[in-house]
């Protein structure tokens, strides 16, 4: 059961103002982890039944595949989706394109989007997400599926070595069990305490510890 999520008015004001301010926006936990988790495996069902195609560039008679510029697999959305969590993403993107319009008064119109799958090596060439011979306005929207992207872990572990209470070494040993997908772990230290007083280093020119 995937319940159509509603896009919180701060989410879209946080959006709206994102976009005005720099031209695009970095959004955190847009879907519920359900919904992501039932549009993940519906990727990998498409993918495990030969219904992805190779992506192009160009449009009509200048249409191409040129795997040294775009080397993606992909499925395009239905308009009349019967997934839930497909239906759920569109809601969601009805609901954003309609105050970015209200907001920013940009016209868009329709929405098409895909399932994209990358090998181990593809990638897409830096481009402009729209035809040279097309003026509309667009919106690009990317949404990642992939479980476990993370480059690093930084956990704050920011007590003493021998501090009784909360050990460094079983801390540490704890957050690099929970690393499932075994990224890098970097821990945070608290080296303004590296002699073992609440500032212990001295500032640069100020000459006091």
């Amino acid at each position: 059961m995937i319940d159509t999520p509603t896009v919180p008015a701060c989410r879209e004001r946080d959006i709206v103002d994102a976009l005005a301010a720099q031209g695009y926006a970095v959004v955190a936990n847009f879907l519920a982890e359900p919904t992501i988790v039932a549009l993940r495996r519906e990727a990998g069902r498409h993918a495990a039944a030969g219904e992805l195609a190779a992506a192009g560039v160009g449009r009509g008679g200048a249409r191409m595949e040129r795997a040294d510029i775009r080397g993606d697999r992909v499925r395009w959305l239905d308009d009349d989706a019967s997934v839930p969590a497909e239906r759920a993403l569109r809601d969601a993107l009805e609901a954003l394109r309609s105050a970015i319009n209200r907001e920013l008064t940009l016209g868009l119109f329709e929405f098409e989007g895909h399932y994209a799958h990358y090998a181990p090596g593809a990638h897409y060439a830096r481009h402009r997400d729209r035809f040279r011979d097309d003026d509309a306005r667009v919106l690009s929207c990317v949404l990642y599926l992939n479980e476990g992207w993370c480059d690093y872990w930084t956990p704050q572990i920011y007590w003493r070595i021998d501090s009784e209470g909360q050990p460094y070494a079983e801390l540490l040993k704890w957050w690099i069990g929970e690393n499932k997908q075994g990224r890098h772990v970097w821990p945070g230290n608290y080296i303004s305490a590296v002699n073992n007083t609440a500032y212990g280093f001295s500032a640069p020119g100020s000459g006091s510890t």
